[in-house]
């Protein structure tokens, strides 16, 4: 064989392995990425949102009420001027990865819900969004695993025009929803509880 052959079947070699070591490359950022978009995945799911207690109230009343079809009883908050209510909230990390509580979101309490009820506060913090019908706050809580993080929803009355809610009882699903990182992936959990709202006189528009 030719020198010159020799150097072909060499140069040809060469590339064969360049080509199967960018393959075999591929492949592993790939594993590499699904690996880390399922181990942020379960971790997530192994994140708990949970009311951490009672909804108490000051200037109104709590009123347990069937939510009927054998869905069992959701507390119900009568709307009054003046009305303040906390609804305790923990966060529970039982996965083996730390976490991080980046936003909560409580449904139509925001600028713009145009209920009769508001969020307007989160420990200290006011919106996010202040063109949200939902009220929207960012957090930056770390919470290592097996810890938690707890917080209180301070409900309060809005006043017609700006809020308005008719008589009957308004039902809000999944209070509140939580957004937790890990492995710098989002994701929202939710309490799975439901909140209820009777209207009033005074929550009524017209």
């Amino acid at each position: 064989m030719s020198e010159a052959a020799e150097k072909g079947l060499a140069l040809g070699g060469l590339r064969r392995a360049a080509v199967v070591a960018v393959v075999v490359l591929a492949v592993l950022g790939l594993l590499a990425i699904l690996g880390w978009r399922v181990a942020a995945s379960e971790a997530r799911k192994n994140v708990t949102v949970a009311w951490n207690g009672a909804v108490t109230c000051e200037g109104t009343t709590v009123e347990p009420t069937s939510r009927g079809e054998g869905r069992g009883e959701a507390p119900v908050l009568r709307l009054r001027e003046g009305m303040r209510c906390s609804l305790p909230v923990r966060v529970t990390n039982e996965s083996s990865l730390g976490v991080k509580v980046t936003r909560v979101r409580l449904p139509f309490m925001g600028p713009e819900g145009g209920a009769a009820v508001q969020v307007r506060t989160l420990e200290g913090r006011s919106w996010y969004r202040p063109d949200s019908t939902d009220a929207v706050f960012r957090l930056q809580e770390w919470v290592e695993p097996g810890d938690t993080y707890d917080f209180v929803v301070e409900l309060e009355f809005r006043a017609p025009p700006e809020g308005c809610t008719d008589r009957g009882v308004m039902w809000v699903g999944d209070m509140p929803k939580v957004t937790v990182r890990a492995l710098g992936r989002p994701g929202e959990r939710s309490a799975g509880e439901s909140l209820g709202f009777r209207g009033t006189r005074e929550s009524t528009c017209g």
